[in-house]
């Protein structure tokens, strides 16, 4: 147990507290911390903001579920909700990382020294803060829904698994699934934003999010044909063990997720009834992701390729804190050779183009492909907007239904957006994949 001032004595890996307060302004407890990132050395400013009253029991990062950079400012807007919420000096998506105050009081850091220049979305299923700091949850903390763990499939002697979040009840229900982010390098199936998990379940829809294996341990195909296999157990074994409605199953992803979701809409069998990508991409071999990368969120770590390889050297994986190296430092390097494509595949996205084709879901809209809502900031540097734009134009010309929702100044995961649009973002995924599942029941 401790005070808000008091977290300036702990003593942290890699970690300088550089102040701890409570901010006049709004009573909050504001933290700010430096982060030595081994191994390279770079430094990253963390800020924190705390709720000393009404914690609705979870934590945000600024831009509505996106670490993706930010400053102390930027916290207020998720405080004023009851957030416990995050910021970095710089960020990218796709990280494996949470930080929250212990039993104990203290701060567990170690995935943020890990990875602190990465992007977290919504981690509120690892937050567990018990403090005087932070004000008790007035939703008793985590959220009382705690999932079904099953292995949907097992390659070898790694499982992989699906997380079911249901009523406790025998009602039969439709299943939205989640598929995570993180450059099909890094991720793991709990990370669900809770503006998008909370209001599903109030619907009464049936979440199941999924993991898959990553890359490079596994290339592009291996990862699709999880993708296939979630499907297919879903509507298979999901009636018998979770009381799924089989002819209903629609589909939401973030990023790499939301490449996912869109290659789901023509890869599963069935198709879903509808897709949502949230900053998402049908492209994989154009110049944004198969030459360097100019932007400086993907240069903050300068590991050389021995290094890089070393991070990713290990068996297969489906959960990325199971690795023991940096995907996130492997994606650095990716993104500053120009090399993520390759990585992923095992093609030369500049002289075998055609191979990546079958996994595109720019090259495979027809006029069967389910209704999609595509929602992306219009400054995002990770994911172009216009990988969004591109697959409303492909949309568009087969004439599937879709709406294509931008967001002015926002950054990837929406980061920088004012807090009431992304809300509206999210809340406008809620009512679409609603409206068809809705439809398909009648």
């Amino acid at each position: 147990m401790c005070s808000c001032e008091s977290l300036t004595r702990l003593s942290l890996p890699n970690t300088t507290i550089d102040s701890a307060a409570i901010d006049p302004s709004d009573g909050s407890c504001r933290v700010t911390a430096t982060v030595t990132h081994p191994p390279t050395g770079d430094r990253v400013r963390v800020f924190i903001g705390l709720p000393t009253k009404g914690w609705n029991g979870r934590f945000r990062g600024t831009g509505g579920g996106a670490f993706t950079g930010g400053s102390e400012g930027s916290l207020r807007g998720p405080v004023a909700l009851g957030f416990a919420a995050g910021a970095t000096d710089t960020g990218h998506e796709g990280g494996s990382a949470s930080f929250a105050l212990d039993e104990k009081g203290r701060l567990n850091w170690q995935a943020i020294v890990d990875n602190a220049y990465l992007g977290i979305h919504d981690v509120e299923n690892f937050m567990r803060i018990r403090s005087p700091a932070l004000a008790t949850s007035t939703k008793g903390g985590r959220s009382a829904d705690k999932p079904q763990t099953h292995v949907y499939k097992t390659v070898g002697n790694l499982p992989i698994k699906a997380d079911v979040y249901r009523p406790d009840d025998g009602v039969v229900r439709p299943v939205v699934v989640w598929i995570h982010g993180g450059a099909l390098i890094n991720g793991y199936r709990e990370q669900i934003p809770g503006l998008l998990k909370d209001p599903l379940l109030a619907a009464g829809c049936i979440l199941v999010s999924i993991d898959y294996r990553l890359a490079p341990e596994t290339k592009l195909p291996g990862i699709i044909e999880d993708l296939e296999d979630a499907f297919r157990w879903i509507r298979q074994q999901g009636p018998r063990l979770f009381n799924a409605d089989p002819d209903r199953v629609a589909v939401v992803g973030g990023s790499a997720g939301g490449y996912l979701t869109l290659t789901a809409g023509f890869r599963a069998r069935p198709r879903p009834v509808a897709l949502v990508a949230f900053w998402g991409y049908g492209d994989l071999v154009g110049p944004w992701y198969s030459t360097p990368s100019p932007h400086p969120a993907h240069h903050r770590l300068k590991p050389s390729r021995e290094e890089a390889y070393q991070q990713v050297a290990g068996p297969p994986i489906a959960d990325a804190r199971d690795r023991k190296g940096n995907g996130g430092a492997f994606y650095q390097f990716c993104r500053q050779q120009g090399l993520w494509p390759k990585a992923v595949s095992g093609w030369d996205p500049h002289t075998e183009a055609e191979k990546f084709f079958p996994y595109m879901p720019v090259k495979n809209v027809t006029a069967d492909f389910p209704p999609t809502l595509l929602v992306h900031g219009e400054e995002d540097t990770d994911v172009p907007c216009a990988q969004s734009v591109m697959m409303a134009a492909a949309l568009r010309a087969n004439n599937v239904e879709h709406r294509l929702m931008t967001y002015p100044k926002a950054e990837h995961g929406l980061a920088g957006a004012q807090p009431a649009k992304v809300e509206e973002a999210y809340a406008a995924t809620v009512a679409f994949l609603r409206t068809h599942l809705e439809r398909q029941k009648q």
